[in-house]
């Protein structure tokens, strides 16, 4: 797609806008079919209450007489705890802890008369969501009533479009009653709540700003407006930012100290004194240089207001008079190929806001919640190809560092706020719908259907598709009018199987054994799908053969399957389907990444697994290791590691290891279990266990098998979890005087995570280990110390052949809601801990008998700092502090002239910091 095929002159601007106007006009005339709300209201951010009395006027649109209205009670919805949201993104919806909202009502009456109205519960809006206002007399067919309420609507300490968050409450819609969107066949509960026409009043305690359709007022008359959008804030330093550019005044309300002076870059300016209002309004500039160009031109008066507040689900989201832009917007590290995931996102949310109030009573109530983002998915991708000369996304950006796990993870299995902004997510996952376009139905968002339009009619007719809409035209009009279809045709199928969730579809292919065809081959290629009822969409297959020769394919997707006769000079090479990435492949029970079986052969991925440092304050010694794994591109079934490693018992160390993953999927990117077999040759430390060194030192081999299971499902805050083991291992060593002693070990594990509330929860573990055979070097036995054990306890402190462990913590987090920078390097969110207590029985090294004297245990505190890489990598830093609570002469060998070490000359407690995880 390109800019310049879709440029016009000067001539179709001003016809664009005269256009423009007209609509304006026409939606002018239908003001009076729209509905009526006198909204009175008193909002208090301190008591997060909002109390007030609503007049609705409600006319009868249909053929039929209606014997009752309805009304959403959206505020319901927010009483209970979403099943949408788990350990990975509940601090994205609640700072905090979980706070329920709610609306109590009182006073309902319908033309001046009390009734009593019926509360329902509707899928998928929530329970308690729909009031049925019954009507004393049938409203006649163009008859209007009148239905009064008083309401108070408890605010949730939350973040997003209504919630209330450091004494301010954003309120974009549906903190009070609001009419069920009206159909041609009477309500329809799918759609969007009903746009009207609003006198708003808002009261706030004296020193609060109040904003109402993005503007600073506390009285409002709006026309045709989705809902009234009212934000009080009583922080006391809300200021105000105006720029305007081509007659289109933009106005952003934030936070913050007035503009930074500009600093030399010596002294780091771009770091420490960045100017967000002006990142925004160059921004803007761009996006409305680009509807000029193309002859879109927004009329000169026209104003957008950009309203910062805390968002974490968006960056920047349209609303009914006014952008709400996040206050993390450009907040990452400051590289123009970075941040610019961040501008598309403002640019996408300006032209659905532009386009929406186009649209607005023209639209199908039902298609008015998606239509608008249809156009705004057409002009960022011209926006993205005019600033940046090609679509480039998170997974482009960072596939040269795709060998980090963090980054791979990130790249198959995001798990990280605002992922429609930096993936190319084709669903644009939206987990808990609070917008009021979205929360009574599972219709995806604009971008999925332009991008499903563009697989089917091709990017030319998608664009005349979207520009129409974006001057106004009601999408299924523009698309019978580009493409020529009566009712009933290709449009209505289209959306019976788009407008809805996600069809389950798995893609497969088979390659024949090539034929002879004159000088090269003939292959029969077959293309086929699983799936219930898998959706009817083009399906594209790259065929390459040796020496580079491409020939692509193309199956319309109708029927089940579709065989391919294709015809080379040369051995086909590399098969790949979907190779532009413009299918979504998902099937309930799938036990691995079906996009695994899109490309033959299969692609190598090296990821580089960890570069550990664990520094031991005890004994002022560093452990380090280097792993890494090789598995295919979305393999999850299959991982072969490597790990060269140095530690307290050995000083060099190399690990090989197979595994094979089965089992239900926890991510995307992670079974839930897994065998593994590995191998593991080391030279033992000749210190280790000892204070001076042996006489002989030596090599060991190891073999072993283990299986594990875990299904955490969020690594960095697990709420809940149930993990075991189980493991075998065989060992040689060999010492330098030539004596060869073998050994076998086996273990067992099970550990849990238990949530008592949101931040807080016990987790537990219970392992238990054997070793037995030719027992002679302290590094055959097994160690209860630290690192991995004990924490109070000096690594080679306590050594035996067999070992009873148990540790139990109590986790809890003090804060989840900072936001600290530190120079764009490491973002810190919040603060946790945790406190523990672990136990150890260990058998002597000479017997397995079990004695008073071989009980051990410690206490102490874990501190952990929760925060991300660059703000978007996830990490924790961790610092244990152990204190043992028994400490008694103990040890394996005595070397001549080296008696085993008193406990008084050990370290008194433990002490560790490192990056990475808890178990």
């Amino acid at each position: 797609m390109r800019v310049s095929s879709v440029l016009v002159t000067r001539g179709m601007r001003c016809i664009a806008a005269a256009l423009f106007a007209a609509l304006l006009v026409a939606g002018g005339q239908e003001a009076e079919a729209r509905p009526r709300y006198r909204l009175d209201v008193e909002v208090d951010p301190v008591a997060r209450l909002a109390r007030g009395r609503v007049a609705i006027e409600a006319d009868n649109p249909t053929q039929a007489p209606l014997t009752a209205l309805e009304l959403w009670l959206y505020p319901e919805r927010l009483k209970r705890f979403s099943r949408a949201l788990d350990e990975h993104n509940f601090y994205w919806a609640y700072p905090r802890s979980f706070n329920s909202g709610g609306i109590a009502l009182a006073g309902l009456t319908v033309d001046g008369k009390p009734v009593r109205g019926e509360v329902r519960d509707e899928e998928p809006a929530g329970p308690g969501t729909l009031l049925i206002v019954p009507l004393g007399e049938p409203l006649q067919p163009g008859g209007r009533a009148r239905v009064e309420v008083a309401f108070t609507t408890r605010i949730p300490l939350r973040y997003g479009s209504l919630g209330c968050y450091r004494k301010a409450c954003t309120l974009a819609g549906g903190f009070y009653p609001m009419l069920v969107g009206l159909g041609p066949s009477g309500f329809d509960r799918s759609a969007p709540p009903a746009p009207g026409d609003y006198d708003v009043t808002v009261h706030a305690p004296p020193g609060m700003a109040v904003l109402i359709g993005g503007m600073r007022r506390e009285t409002a008359h709006l026309d045709n407006a989705l809902h009234a959008l009212v934000r009080v804030d009583g922080s006391g330093h809300l200021r105000e930012r105006e720029f305007v550019h081509r007659g289109v005044t933009v106005t952003f309300f934030h936070h913050g100290g007035p503009p930074p002076p500009p600093l030399p870059a010596p002294r780091g300016g771009p770091y420490l004194n960045e100017d967000r209002a002006a990142l925004m309004f160059e921004t803007v500039r761009d996006a409305l240089d680009l509807l000029d160009e193309l002859g879109l031109a927004v009329p000169a008066g026209t104003r957008i207001p950009l309203v910062e507040m805390p968002l974490r689900m968006e960056l920047a989201l349209a609303q009914a008079g006014a952008v709400l832009v996040s206050d993390q917007l450009f907040r990452i590290a400051p590289l123009k190929r970075f941040r610019k995931f961040h501008e598309f996102q403002l640019v996408r949310a300006i032209y659905n806001f532009l386009a929406e109030a186009r649209l607005g009573g023209q639209e199908r109530a039902d298609d008015l919640g998606w239509s608008a983002d249809l156009s705004a998915s057409w002009l960022v991708d011209l926006y993205t190809v005019r600033g940046y000369q090609t679509k480039e996304f998170a997974r482009d950006v960072l596939k040269f560092a795709s060998f980090i796990p963090t980054v791979d993870r990130l790249l198959y299995a995001p798990q990280i706020q605002f992922a429609s902004a930096y993936f190319n997510t084709l669903d644009d996952p939206d987990p808990t719908r609070d917008d009021l376009r979205r929360f009574a139905n599972q219709r995806p968002r604009g971008k999925l259907l332009y991008e499903k339009l563009r697989d089917l009619i091709g990017d030319e007719q998608t664009t005349e598709v979207a520009r129409a809409v974006f001057l106004g035209t009601p999408v299924r009009e523009a698309m019978r009018r580009v493409h020529g279809e009566e009712p009933g045709g290709w449009v209505d199928a289209f959306f019976a199987e788009w407008l809805g969730p996600y069809p389950e579809v798995d893609y497969r292919f088979e390659v024949s054994v090539p034929e002879p065809a004159g000088e090269g081959l003939r292959y029969r290629l077959r293309v086929y799908k699983y799936g219930k009822q898998p959706p009817s969409e083009p399906v594209e297959l790259r065929v390459t053969e040796w020496g580079g020769q491409r020939h692509e394919l193309r199956w319309d997707g109708q029927g089940r399957d579709k065989v391919f006769v294709v015809e080379t000079r040369r051995p086909i090479r590399l098969v790949v389907l979907d190779p532009r990435g413009r299918l979504l492949e998902r099937v309930s029970g799938a036990r691995e990444d079906l996009r695994l079986n899109n490309r033959r052969p299969g692609k190598l991925k090296f990821i580089y697994n960890d570069l550990g440092a664990l520094f031991n304050f005890q004994t002022l010694s560093l452990d380090l290791s280097i792993d890494f794994s090789l598995s295919r591109v979305y393999d999850v079934l299959h991982t072969t590691r490597f790990a060269l490693y140095r530690n307290r018992q050995a000083q060099v160390g190399l690990l090989a290891s197979y595994s094979r993953h089965f089992g239900r999927l926890i991510t995307p990117a992670r079974p839930e279990s897994s065998l593994t077999s590995s191998l593991r040759v080391q030279r033992l430390q000749p210190s280790f266990g000892l204070r001076g060194a042996p006489r002989v030192p030596g090599t060991q081999v190891v073999a072993g098998v283990s299986l594990a299971s875990d299904d955490r499902l969020f690594v960095w805050e697990p709420w809940r979890a149930t993990f075991y083991g189980a493991s075998a291992s065989y060992a040689l060593t060999v010492l330098d005087d030539r004596r060869v002693l073998q050994q076998g070990t086996v273990s067992a594990s099970f550990g849990k995570i238990v949530p008592i509330a949101i931040g807080h929860g016990v987790a537990f573990e219970l392992t238990g280990a054997a070793t037995f055979g030719d027992l002679v070097v302290p590094s055959q036995f097994l160690a209860s110390g630290a690192p991995n054990f004990l924490r109070g306890y000096e690594p080679d402190e306590l050594l035996g052949r067999m070992r009873l462990f148990g540790r139990a913590e109590y986790r809890h987090v003090f804060l989840h809601d900072l936001n600290f920078n530190f120079l764009h390097l490491i973002y810190l969110r919040g603060v946790a801990g945790a406190v523990f207590l672990e136990a150890a029985a260990l058998s002597p090294c000479t017997s397995y008998r079990i004695g008073n004297r071989d009980l051990f245990g410690d206490v102490g505190y874990s501190l952990r700092f929760l925060g991300d890489w660059f703000g978007v990598l996830q990490t924790q830093l961790t610092i244990d502090v152990a204190v043992p609570l028994v400490r008694r002469r103990r040890g394996c060998v005595e070397e001549e002239g080296q008696p085993i070490r008193d406990p008084s000359t050990r370290a008194p407690f433990g002490f560790f910091v490192y990056f990475g995880p808890v178990f």
